[in-house]
Protein backbone atom coordinates (compact mmCIF):
# COMPACT_ATOMS: atom_id res chain seq x y z
CA UNK A 1 0.00 0.00 0.00
CA UNK A 2 1.44 3.39 -1.04
CA UNK A 3 1.65 6.56 1.50
CA UNK A 4 -1.96 8.18 -0.18
CA UNK A 5 -3.45 5.01 0.28
CA UNK A 6 -2.38 4.53 4.32
CA UNK A 7 -3.31 8.59 4.79
CA UNK A 8 -6.28 7.31 3.14
CA UNK A 9 -6.98 4.50 5.36
CA UNK A 10 -5.89 6.54 8.57
CA UNK A 11 -7.84 9.65 7.72
CA UNK A 12 -10.95 7.24 7.18
CA UNK A 13 -10.28 5.38 10.55
CA UNK A 14 -10.20 8.41 12.70
CA UNK A 15 -13.19 9.59 11.81
CA UNK A 16 -14.92 6.67 12.54
CA UNK A 17 -13.18 6.31 15.74
CA UNK A 18 -14.02 10.01 16.67
CA UNK A 19 -17.20 10.37 15.63
CA UNK A 20 -18.82 6.94 15.38
CA UNK A 21 -20.80 5.32 18.47
CA UNK A 22 -22.73 2.54 19.86
CA UNK A 23 -26.22 2.35 18.60
CA UNK A 24 -25.94 4.96 15.80
CA UNK A 25 -27.40 5.51 12.33
CA UNK A 26 -24.92 6.57 10.17
CA UNK A 27 -25.15 7.97 6.39
CA UNK A 28 -22.49 5.68 4.31
CA UNK A 29 -21.04 8.05 0.92
CA UNK A 30 -19.04 6.90 -1.76
CA UNK A 31 -15.57 7.08 -2.70
CA UNK A 32 -12.10 4.86 -2.19
CA UNK A 33 -11.63 6.73 1.05
CA UNK A 34 -15.20 5.46 2.12
CA UNK A 35 -14.03 2.32 1.92
CA UNK A 36 -11.37 2.41 4.14
CA UNK A 37 -13.86 4.04 6.60
CA UNK A 38 -16.60 0.98 6.16
CA UNK A 39 -13.98 -1.68 6.91
CA UNK A 40 -12.57 -0.11 9.82
CA UNK A 41 -16.73 0.70 10.91
CA UNK A 42 -16.72 -3.15 10.34
CA UNK A 43 -14.31 -4.34 12.39
CA UNK A 44 -15.75 -1.74 15.47
CA UNK A 45 -18.75 -3.09 15.16
CA UNK A 46 -17.69 -6.76 15.71
CA UNK A 47 -14.82 -5.88 18.59
CA UNK A 48 -17.33 -3.99 20.70
CA UNK A 49 -20.42 -5.69 19.78
CA UNK A 50 -22.04 -2.25 18.20
CA UNK A 51 -25.64 -1.96 17.36
CA UNK A 52 -24.87 -0.18 14.09
CA UNK A 53 -27.49 1.07 11.31
CA UNK A 54 -26.26 2.21 7.86
CA UNK A 55 -27.88 4.44 4.89
CA UNK A 56 -26.31 4.40 1.69
CA UNK A 57 -25.77 7.28 -0.84
CA UNK A 58 -25.22 5.14 -3.73
CA UNK A 59 -24.99 1.28 -5.15
CA UNK A 60 -21.75 1.43 -4.49
CA UNK A 61 -22.11 2.26 -0.87
CA UNK A 62 -24.92 -0.76 -0.42
CA UNK A 63 -22.56 -3.60 -1.78
CA UNK A 64 -19.99 -1.89 0.91
CA UNK A 65 -22.44 -2.61 3.95
CA UNK A 66 -23.61 -6.01 2.47
CA UNK A 67 -20.16 -7.13 2.05
CA UNK A 68 -19.26 -6.16 5.62
CA UNK A 69 -22.63 -7.57 6.85
CA UNK A 70 -23.53 -4.06 8.37
CA UNK A 71 -27.23 -3.54 9.29
CA UNK A 72 -29.40 -1.15 6.05
CA UNK A 73 -31.55 0.76 6.95
CA UNK A 74 -32.80 3.87 4.68
CA UNK A 75 -34.74 7.14 5.45
CA UNK A 76 -38.43 5.88 5.71
CA UNK A 77 -37.24 3.77 8.96
CA UNK A 78 -34.40 6.03 10.22
CA UNK A 79 -35.07 9.47 8.94
CA UNK A 80 -32.75 10.96 11.84
CA UNK A 81 -29.15 9.90 11.05
CA UNK A 82 -26.24 10.80 13.94
CA UNK A 83 -23.47 10.81 11.75
CA UNK A 84 -22.58 10.93 7.70
CA UNK A 85 -19.19 10.32 6.26
CA UNK A 86 -18.77 10.62 2.90
CA UNK A 87 -15.87 11.67 -0.26
CA UNK A 88 -15.27 14.90 -1.93
CA UNK A 89 -14.18 15.43 -5.60
CA UNK A 90 -12.41 18.62 -4.07
CA UNK A 91 -12.30 20.98 -1.29
CA UNK A 92 -11.55 24.58 -0.58
CA UNK A 93 -9.01 26.18 1.79
CA UNK A 94 -12.82 26.66 3.44
CA UNK A 95 -14.08 24.12 3.67
CA UNK A 96 -16.38 24.27 0.45
CA UNK A 97 -16.77 21.33 -1.58
CA UNK A 98 -17.60 19.97 -5.39
CA UNK A 99 -19.40 16.90 -4.28
CA UNK A 100 -21.51 14.60 -6.93
CA UNK A 101 -18.84 13.25 -9.46
CA UNK A 102 -19.47 9.83 -8.76
CA UNK A 103 -23.32 10.42 -10.36
CA UNK A 104 -25.31 10.37 -6.69
CA UNK A 105 -24.71 14.09 -5.88
CA UNK A 106 -28.78 14.37 -4.97
CA UNK A 107 -29.01 10.83 -2.54
CA UNK A 108 -25.80 12.23 -1.29
CA UNK A 109 -27.37 15.78 -0.08
CA UNK A 110 -29.89 13.92 1.07
CA UNK A 111 -28.25 12.09 3.15
CA UNK A 112 -25.70 14.85 4.32
CA UNK A 113 -28.93 17.06 5.39
CA UNK A 114 -30.71 14.28 7.61
CA UNK A 115 -27.50 13.95 9.51
CA UNK A 116 -26.47 16.12 12.85
CA UNK A 117 -22.84 15.95 11.67
CA UNK A 118 -21.33 15.34 8.22
CA UNK A 119 -17.96 14.14 8.03
CA UNK A 120 -16.07 14.21 4.86
CA UNK A 121 -12.74 12.53 4.41
CA UNK A 122 -10.74 13.04 1.45
CA UNK A 123 -7.03 13.21 0.99
CA UNK A 124 -4.58 16.00 0.00
CA UNK A 125 -4.95 15.17 -4.00
CA UNK A 126 -8.52 16.74 -3.42
CA UNK A 127 -6.91 19.95 -1.58
CA UNK A 128 -7.10 23.72 -3.80
CA UNK A 129 -7.23 27.04 -3.25
CA UNK A 130 -9.89 27.56 -5.17
CA UNK A 131 -12.84 25.20 -6.70
CA UNK A 132 -12.01 23.62 -10.06
CA UNK A 133 -8.31 24.25 -9.80
CA UNK A 134 -7.95 20.55 -9.68
CA UNK A 135 -11.73 18.74 -10.25
CA UNK A 136 -11.65 19.28 -14.32
CA UNK A 137 -14.93 17.57 -14.95
CA UNK A 138 -17.37 20.75 -14.51
CA UNK A 139 -19.54 21.00 -11.45
CA UNK A 140 -22.03 18.08 -10.88
CA UNK A 141 -25.64 19.25 -10.93
CA UNK A 142 -28.47 16.62 -10.90
CA UNK A 143 -31.18 17.47 -12.59
CA UNK A 144 -34.70 15.10 -13.01
CA UNK A 145 -35.26 14.22 -16.77
CA UNK A 146 -37.88 16.11 -17.73
CA UNK A 147 -36.17 19.19 -16.44
CA UNK A 148 -32.97 18.33 -18.50
CA UNK A 149 -33.20 20.47 -21.76
CA UNK A 150 -34.65 23.65 -19.51
CA UNK A 151 -31.89 23.34 -17.01
CA UNK A 152 -29.20 23.02 -19.60
CA UNK A 153 -30.31 26.31 -21.30
CA UNK A 154 -30.23 28.25 -18.14
CA UNK A 155 -27.06 27.13 -17.07
CA UNK A 156 -25.92 27.97 -20.73
CA UNK A 157 -27.02 31.23 -20.52
CA UNK A 158 -26.39 32.20 -17.05
CA UNK A 159 -22.43 30.86 -17.42
CA UNK A 160 -22.05 30.83 -21.13
CA UNK A 161 -20.48 27.38 -20.58
CA UNK A 162 -21.93 24.64 -22.54
CA UNK A 163 -23.31 22.69 -19.76
CA UNK A 164 -23.12 18.41 -20.97
CA UNK A 165 -25.19 15.86 -19.92
CA UNK A 166 -23.66 13.24 -18.39
CA UNK A 167 -25.47 9.71 -17.28
CA UNK A 168 -24.42 7.69 -14.16
CA UNK A 169 -26.02 4.28 -14.80
CA UNK A 170 -26.27 1.87 -11.82
CA UNK A 171 -24.59 4.87 -9.51
CA UNK A 172 -27.36 5.19 -6.99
Amino acid sequence: MDLVEKAKEAAAQRAVDNHIKNNFVVGIGSGSTVVYAVEHLARRIKENDWKISCVPTSFQAKELIRKYNLVMTDLEESPDLDVAIDGADEVDAKLTLIKGGGGCLTQEKVIASCAKHFIVVADYRKDSSNLGENWKKGIPVEVIPMAYVPVQKKIEKLLGNKAELRQAAKKC
